[in-house]
């Protein structure tokens, strides 16, 4: 953070006083006070993961971080959205789903920039997240590809959810933050669904794990 900088500009011009009249002499007018220095602002504060214009980004190699990252076992979902002009559902397997906030509630997930579904989600737009159940990995995998085959049927019309899933989080789109090539898609929820899925499915070591039975908080 840039430090703050403590000079600031004298005003060296303090007025001097009038010179007195020699028929009708009057009263020396007072001196003029010396401006004031102008407040400094506060150093600004960067936010995190932008990268600022000039400045090379720092950090650990992309092999270091992909391994680290390798251990952080996450939930799997499956972000669906509607074409509002043609009613065609797109989809992508996301696992970078994280809570944002409670009041107002929200979530928020990465998607790269060859992400299928990102062309459609609009400001406003509704969109669905997935959650999905254990039994449902190779759908994962299907979505993982820019242009799935074999997809499930979604309903004809209203939110595109994904039958069997263990929980569906209705939501619309709240706005964006770019970061790189990729975006960080912002969601308000708007409703919520159980799913017929009793166990969810995790992704973890770069494989699909199932919730291990009988795992308690002891």
């Amino acid at each position: 953070m840039p430090e703050k900088s403590t000079r600031s500009e004298k005003n060296s011009g303090a007025g001097e006083p009038g010179s007195a009249g020699v028929d009708a002499p009057s009263p020396a007018e007072p001196a003029t006070p010396p401006a004031q220095p102008t407040p400094t602002e506060p150093p600004g504060v960067e936010a995190p993961g932008v990268e600022l214009p000039g400045v090379e980004p720092q950090g650990v190699e992309a092999d270091v971080f992909r391994e680290a990252l390798a251990h952080w076992a996450s939930g799997v979902t499956v972000v669906t959205v509607r074409d509002p002009d043609d009613g065609k559902i797109y989809g992508t397997t996301v696992s970078s789903l994280v809570s944002v906030s409670a009041t107002p509630p929200r979530i928020a997930f990465s998607l790269g920039p060859g992400a299928q579904v990102l062309p459609f989600l609009k400001p406003g737009r509704r969109f669905v997240v997935n959650i999905l159940a254990e039994e449902q990995d190779e759908l994962a995998d299907r979505f993982t590809d820019p242009f799935p085959v074999g997809v499930p049927a979604f309903p004809p019309e209203g939110d595109p959810t994904i039958a069997g899933s263990h929980q569906r989080l209705i939501c619309r789109v709240d706005g964006f933050v770019p970061v790189g090539p990729s975006r960080i898609v912002v969601g308000l929820v708007v409703g919520t669904q159980a799913g017929e899925g009793r166990r969810p499915l995790l992704y973890h070591q770069r494989g699909y794990r199932g919730l291990a039975e009988g795992v308690t908080d002891e």
